[in-house]
């Protein structure tokens, strides 16, 4: 048996009377509100690593950014008498 990925192909898979269908209908709708509740979330957590990902790429830069910078502060620092000079 393959995977089943929703709650609607498993009952097709199942393929159910009406009677059982009727005898396990709040079953069926609470699992169907769920499923909802887990797609939602599962979207809204793909969203936010996709935020939190840009985010970290913009804070990767901004410190390379920063240790360029500090690089030529700590260059600029240095009194010209301490350079090596041929």
């Amino acid at each position: 048996m393959g995977r089943i990925e929703s709650v609607e192909e498993f009952l097709r898979k199942k393929n159910l009377s009406p009677e059982e269908l009727e005898t396990h209908r709040e079953l069926i709708s609470e699992c169907l509100k769920r499923e909802a509740c887990i797609r939602k979330s599962g979207e809204e957590t793909r969203n936010n690593l996709e935020r939190l990902s840009e985010t970290f790429s913009l804070i990767l830069k901004k410190l390379e950014e920063s240790g360029q910078i500090l690089g030529e502060i700590e260059l600029r620092s240095i009194p010209e008498r301490d350079f090596y000079k041929e």
